[in-house]
């Protein structure tokens, strides 16, 4: 699987209109920011929130406590989606710990469930990979500034 960047994951969440729904609550050491939570590695891990209004807030990992979802809609741990439902099936995509997924309507087959992770990133996963809160462990680093850090987040931060 091919790395994607920023930039083209930023067009791919505007530009679906499966990712406008806001279920996620991303808990940072700045606050609490609803939306479509996305997180993925790339030099570091990046959590992506995709607001209501179609906004994009960016925090680094270390920035990031918790992820919590009014229904088991988060990936519980890491975890790879597959073709089929079964860990032998061909692997779509690999999703970090607190990746919100969005159910598609195929029934569950044998405990596996089909969703959708972003765009065409469709596949199975164990029902018991979901989760509705997902903790993050404390980093003794100090305080840095979010990857898309609004003015007010910089001044806190000085």
């Amino acid at each position: 699987m091919k790395p994607i960047s920023i930039a083209a994951l930023s067009a791919i969440l505007l530009l679906s209109g499966a990712l406008t729904a806001a279920a996620g609550f991303l808990h940072t050491r700045y606050g609490v920011v609803e939306g479509r939570v996305i997180i993925r590695e790339f030099d570091e891990t990046v959590f992506t929130v995709v607001s209501k209004d179609k906004r994009l807030f960016q925090y680094y990992a270390r920035d990031v406590q918790s992820v919590t979802a009014a229904n088991k809609v988060l990936s519980a741990t890491d975890v790879t989606l597959r073709e089929e439902p079964s860990n032998d099936a061909a692997p779509v995509v690999d999703l970090l710990a607190g990746f919100e997924l969005e159910f598609t309507k195929e029934k569950p087959r044998d405990n596996w469930v089909q969703v959708r992770a972003w765009g065409d990133n469709v596949g199975w996963m164990p029902y018991a990979e979901l989760t509705d809160s997902v903790d993050f462990p404390d980093e003794p680093e100090a305080a840095s500034v979010p990857a898309a850090a609004s003015p007010e987040q910089q001044a806190a931060t000085q």
